[in-house]
């Protein structure tokens, strides 16, 4: 659908105004680990850093579940934890199909729609908890893919002088909740703010007041983009555009998500405030990436035809430019805006290649440099 961004500094939109005040681009030139310098920080070397938070992607945030008395599951197994403290729900996955366990996990994943507070919730019984919140050595760790989340971002910013706790910290959040608009509740996020907020502060005040680099990657950087009228699903009788979703939904068969996507996502659909702080976004270009849907014969279990155009394999241009956008129309926000299309690098890897992660660590370098 094109709604995640690739390394956006935007969680910023999501915080209270009042927060905005802690960040700035910047930074200081810092000695190597083994005496040489690195491309510095700041007129003279003086060799300061800002506080910098790592806000992951989607599949990178642990989460644990504890289930009390009153929860019902559907599959007597799926009880078998039952007042047995917290484990690990959504932590290297790997493992849960081979131990059957697949149908629990959907279940103990899943969320209820409140109509009547307009906000999502567990199932009854069932408590989550987000790991590791302030540590950027917290996130999930895939044995298939080790230099996924940070890990080798990480490794390049504390080579450059950073340091966990100090410097360097992350903001893992529950991968199952967006972020609302203004008008809209999520207890979940309301929650999360509060942290970061608090994170955020921190972490300024024990850097002697210097302003703090919010570096998201992916989902990290969650906005709300609008499409125009393209259609992003084909068929024989009808197309559907990302206005249209709630037709399509039903048409699916998904028909009790309808209310839930009318009074959540729409809103968020229309729903721009530029942060009016200083904002790289870097996406990767050059890649056939999924545009559009086609399902001619109207059958939505059957496999898609799938209608490529430019992106990151993950992320398709169209998105990239809505959201360019949308920024360069606020004068005040163009003036703060830098927006950089990194050819051939992909969405899932343009912090672990050496050569796109060079340009990414370039960017963490400038934004240093007051």
């Amino acid at each position: 659908m094109g709604i995640l961004r690739l390394l956006l500094p935007l969680l910023l939109l999501l915080l209270p105004p009042g927060l905005r005040e802690y960040f700035s681009p910047a930074i200081n030139p810092v000695p190597e680990q083994d005496g040489s310098s690195a491309a510095a920080p700041g007129p003279g070397g003086g060799g300061v850093l800002h506080p910098m938070v790592l806000v992951p992607g989607l599949t990178c945030s642990e989460l644990e579940v504890r289930l009390t008395d009153a929860y019902r599951p559907t599959l007597p197994h799926c009880g078998a934890m039952k007042g047995k403290g917290w484990f690990g729900l959504w932590a290297n996955c790997s493992d849960i199909p081979a131990h059957h366990y697949v149908p629990c996990f959907m279940e103990q994943m899943s969320l209820v729609y409140d109509p009547a507070a307009g906000d999502y919730r567990n199932l009854p019984g069932v408590e989550t908890r987000v790991r590791n919140f302030g540590s950027s050595r917290g996130f999930q760790r895939n044995p298939e893919h080790t230099d996924w989340c940070f890990e080798i971002l990480r490794k390049e910013l504390e080579r450059i002088g950073y340091r966990d706790g100090d410097t360097l910290f992350g903001a893992t959040y529950d991968l199952r909740h967006a972020p609302p608009v203004p008008g809209q509740s999520s207890e979940v996020f309301t929650r999360y703010f509060r942290q970061l907020t608090r994170l955020i502060e921190d972490a300024s005040r024990r850097n002697q007041g210097r302003k703090a680099i919010l570096f998201g990657h992916s989902f990290g950087g969650t906005v709300a983009l609008e499409f125009g009228r393209k259609p992003l699903v084909i068929t024989k009788d009808r197309n559907y555009s990302a206005h249209d979703m709630e037709d399509f939904l039903a048409a699916t068969g998904y028909g009790a998500a309808v209310e839930p996507f009318r009074r959540r996502v729409v809103p968020k659909m229309g729903y721009f405030q530029a942060p009016m702080v200083p904002t790289t976004c870097l996406n990767g270009v050059g890649i056939e990436t999924p545009e559009q849907l086609v399902y001619w014969d109207g059958d939505f279990d059957a496999d898609p035809e799938t209608v490529n155009g430019d992106g990151d394999e993950d992320i398709n241009l169209a998105s990239m430019l809505a959201f360019d956008e949308q920024m360069r129309q606020q004068p005040e926000q163009n003036k703060l805006f830098k927006t950089i299309k990194l050819h051939g690098a992909k969405h899932g890897t343009i912090v672990t290649e050496d050569w796109a992660l060079k340009r990414v660590m370039q960017e963490i370098l400038e934004a240093n440099r007051i």
